[in-house]
């Protein structure tokens, strides 16, 4: 069996963005979860659609969590899967590297997103292979704590890097693709998209040659 973690440690960062597109393709009936253990988040970034323009946790409040035990009776009951990891930010649901380690073994953990703010040690609880996109927030994180971060756990996982271009990054976007390159660490750029925001063209020839 085709084993997408592993494979996510070898692709190149702009491969694996050029092949998400043929995704379908090459699984075309494959179970993919995108699973959600928490909406609570311990960042209140401006931008983000989950924890500050619609705060989901008085959807799915701390309260009505699962337990480890729920989760892992669920994923007992479902057929083979991909699973994407998310959130809030996963990390702060308490027990999520025991959900990720007693996971049955049919499951592939494909990804997780995490802002990459809590102790190295919860980190490496972990004993899956698993991909993690680690979510660069410099007004919570400066970026030198952030890399050391990475380096602490890059023996154990495949850490890719995104950054949102707000506003205020996009100024900063190349000078921190270059300290990222600097210490072998890939950075992806996302755009900064809301309603009620528009790039000028300065700003959009900086992207331009991010993306």
């Amino acid at each position: 069996m085709l084993n997408v973690s592993d494979l996510q440690r070898y692709l190149p960062a702009e491969v694996k963005f050029y092949l998400k597109r043929y995704y379908r393709t090459f699984f075309p009936k494959k179970l993919i979860i995108i699973f959600n253990p928490t909406s609570r988040c311990n960042y209140r970034c401006s931008y983000c659609p989950v924890i500050t323009k619609f705060d989901y946790t008085t959807v799915f409040p701390r309260n009505e969590e699962k337990s480890v035990e729920d989760w892992l009776g669920a994923f007992e009951r479902l057929p083979a899967a991909m699973i994407y990891i998310a959130g809030g930010e996963p990390f702060v649901y308490n027990g999520l590297a025991d959900v990720i380690n007693q996971l049955p073994k049919r499951h592939q953990i494909v990804g997780i997103v995490t802002n990459l703010s809590q102790d190295v040690r919860l980190y490496r609880k972990i004993r899956r292979k698993i991909h993690i996109r680690a979510s660069f927030h410099r007004e919570f994180i400066g970026q030198a704590e952030f890399v050391a971060k990475i380096k602490a756990l890059r023996d154990r996982f495949y850490i890719h890097v995104n950054i949102v271009a707000t506003p205020e990054n996009l100024p900063l976007i190349e000078e921190i693709e270059s300290g990222m390159a600097r210490e072998n660490v890939t950075l992806h750029v996302d755009p900064y998209v809301d309603i009620n925001f528009r790039y000028s063209p300065e700003q959009r020839a900086i992207l331009d040659r991010c993306l």
